[in-house]
């Protein structure tokens, strides 16, 4: 039998932190005193593994296109010109430009879903 040891910091992640929707206030509040956000010196906060930030098209990583507002964004992704690339690009833009349509051209993909309000 083959088992594995889950430490103290993966299980409070686990239990509480990747709860956070389904927090009680008052656990919200409580759990709030041992946490704390930072921003990561290594991924410069996106959040990204070196690795994956080290892959890049036209010169820009994922988390560079993904800061980008939609309206930036969609000409940035018609410069890429692979041809494998381009049925992806295409369907991004489409799925895009229908965001554009309905007046959320000033958002980007990389915002977090809690700095939007219920209208967004």
């Amino acid at each position: 039998m083959n088992a594995t040891y889950e430490g103290i910091v993966e299980k409070f992640d686990r239990l509480y932190i990747n709860k956070d929707g389904e927090m009680g206030e008052s656990t919200k509040k409580r759990v709030d005193l041992f946490t704390s956000e930072v921003h990561c010196p290594t991924c410069d906060g996106t959040r990204l593994s070196q690795q994956t930030l080290s892959c890049k098209i036209n010169g820009y990583h994922i988390a560079d296109y993904t800061a980008r507002q939609i309206d930036d964004l969609i000409p940035l992704l018609k410069e890429i010109t692979d041809s494998v690339a381009m049925p992806m690009i295409d369907s991004i833009v489409e799925r895009l430009q229908h965001l554009v349509d309905i007046g959320l051209d000033y958002v980007s993909l990389g915002r977090e879903t809690t700095t939007l309000s219920g209208v967004e």
